[in-house]
């Protein structure tokens, strides 16, 4: 998580992708989580939502089982003691620009991946990384503005046919595998991005 809170490198991310399938033999059955009652929540840490999110896409995208710990989707940002580790979640109602409809789509997308399907990087620097699950494609970045992948690594995407419809998921965003093959993977704003064939039921 340091990763996205704290703007350390996404190759690291890779590399420990790398490890886990080199030292486990079923990566699926891992338990995998950003915050716990034992550390301060990621928000308390940097007050950044777009980072959480962030970190928040590649964690429901990882190998393993996301586990979430209550109140990341109201944007609880407290920490600093055991006790403000623990904070009751009654005391956080949900505001506007919650996370609940982002974990849904998030669930939308995990559903459609089988739990055994292989991690494929296909891109990572300090600040972007791009990897694959089956045929969707998960992109996340650490710093708010970005622009350095480069059409010719848009072209080790998971897709078969330049003619084949793709979907944004966050954003509706749509487009042919050719059109996402002819530019730069880039981002003004910051948010992750996670493609999928179109037409995809993701039992939102």
């Amino acid at each position: 998580r340091d990763a996205y809170r704290f703007q350390g490198s996404l190759t690291a991310v890779a590399e420990a992708a790398q490890w886990v399938e080199g030292n486990f033999t079923d990566p699926s059955v891992l338990g995998n989580f950003l915050d716990n009652h034992d550390q301060p929540r990621f928000l308390f840490e940097n007050n950044n939502v777009v980072m959480l999110r962030n970190n928040l896409a590649t964690l429901y995208g990882w190998p393993g089982i996301p586990i979430v710990y209550y109140g990341t989707e109201a944007l609880m940002a407290t920490g600093g003691s055991d006790t403000l580790n623990r904070d009751p979640l009654w005391r956080h109602p949900l505001t506007p620009g919650n996370l609940t409809v982002f974990f849904a789509q998030l669930a939308g997308v995990r559903r459609t991946i089988p739990t055994t399907t292989p991690l494929n990087v296909i891109y990572a620097d300090n600040c972007a990384l791009a990897f694959a699950r089956g045929d969707v494609l998960f992109v996340s970045f650490n710093a708010a503005r970005y622009i350095g992948i480069e059409p010719s690594v848009a072209k080790k995407h998971p897709w078969t046919s330049r003619d084949q419809k793709i979907r944004e998921v966050l954003t509706g965003l749509t487009g042919s595998v050719g059109e996402f093959e002819d530019r730069d993977l880039w981002t003004e704003d910051g948010e992750p991005q996670i493609w999928v064939l179109d037409g995809e039921d993701l039992l939102v």
